[in-house]
C-alpha cells in the first residue's frame, strides 16, 4: 500500500517541480512530527510515497495537512 500525489502538468513541468518541492518539504516535516520513514519516487506526474510501516498510512490519512494537491491510497 502506498500514497500517490498527482502533480500538475502545466507550464512545461515547472508547476510539477514546484508542487514536488512543496510536497517533499511537507513530507519531511510530517516525518519529523510522527517519525515514520518513507521513500519517494516520481513517475509520469505522480509522486509515489512508500512507507516502511503499514501503520504510517493510517497516520498519514489522519494527519496530512495539505489539501490542495490530490492524493490517493493505492493498494499494491
Amino acid at each position: 500500500m502506498h500514497i500517490e500525489f498527482r502533480l500538475p502538468s502545466g507550464a512545461g513541468g515547472q508547476s510539477a517541480l514546484y508542487s514536488c518541492s512543496l510536497l517533499n518539504r511537507e513530507l519531511a516535516r510530517w516525518q519529523d512530527l510522527y517519525g515514520f520513514s518513507y521513500t519517494t519516487e516520481i513517475t509520469y506526474y505522480k509522486l509515489t510515497v512508500r512507507f516502511d510501516d503499514e501503520q504510517a498510512v493510517t497516520m498519514f490519512v489522519l494527519s496530512w495537512p495539505l489539501t490542495q494537491i490530490r492524493w490517493q491510497i493505492v493498494d499494491d
